[in-house]
């Protein structure tokens, strides 16, 4: 196990893709809680992994770029190899405040919660309308299918368990990983909560392709819901056999 998992079993990961401008501040902030900070390089074109070894992270890098969902398994294989208990993820464009980690770690520590989501659906107003049309779409059906109450889906700030993410073994390369996660904990009984974050916005272009990324939310959450009556029928049919 790796000494510092041993003193606090809390890892920062910050999946990273052409962030070199916005990735050294990103750090500096997550260097204040005294956690390890990991940051996986996803093959960008930019000077992204010098600045953040420059700033303090450890850094792993994708030689190409693999998508999100993949920067996630990568940092989160490194947690389950060096013995972290759980991982605050956060994005390393600058549009979350590193200064509110405390809010799931408090979570955490209070509640023993397997999954935290930051939600900035509290103050949607700032965000770009059609992220948040899709989000609100995305939430409200994640909700129905696992019974959970989730208003931010593809929320990237979180606290989860490694646990859950090597239990569930998200398959997307993409954004949907992250809504593909709360998915599979939910059905697995992990527990999952939020908390109230903030987002800051620039103006910048998302990375998120809101067409094929909600298809593909879709077809992930069809399957989902599909299996569970499936998994119900099957119940149904053992008790009266």
């Amino acid at each position: 196990m790796n000494d510092a998992a041993g003193e606090s079993g809390i890892m920062i990961l910050i999946p990273a893709f052409n962030a070199a401008g916005f990735i050294a501040d990103v750090v500096k902030g997550c260097l204040k809680w005294e956690f390890p900070v990991i940051v996986v390089n996803d093959g960008s074109a930019d000077a992204t992994a010098e600045t953040a070894e420059g700033a303090g992270a450890i850094v792993v890098t994708h030689e190409n770029n693999m998508g999100k969902g993949k920067a996630l398994a990568t940092g989160f294989d490194y947690a389950g190899r060096n013995g972290y208990e759980a991982v605050v993820t956060l994005d390393a464009d600058g549009q979350h405040d590193p200064s509110e980690i405390g809010r799931f770690l408090e979570e955490f520590r209070s509640n023993g919660t397997d999954v935290v989501v930051g939600t900035r659906m509290r103050h949607a107003g700032s965000m770009p309308w059609l992220r948040r049309l899709v989000n609100r779409s995305s939430s409200f059906a994640i909700s129905r299918i696992t019974g959970a109450r989730i208003t931010d889906c593809h929320s990237g700030y979180r606290l989860v368990r490694t646990k859950v993410w090597q239990s569930v073994g998200p398959e997307s390369p993409r954004f949907d990983a992250e809504p593909e996660l709360l998915i599979g904990a939910a059905q697995r009984s992990f527990t999952i909560s939020e908390v109230p974050v903030r987002t800051i916005y620039r103006g910048e272009k998302s990375e998120i392709s809101p067409s094929l990324d909600a298809w593909m939310f879709i077809k992930r959450a069809f399957r989902a819901l599909l299996n569970r009556r499936r998994a119900a029928a099957r119940r149904r049919l053992s008790r009266t056999a």
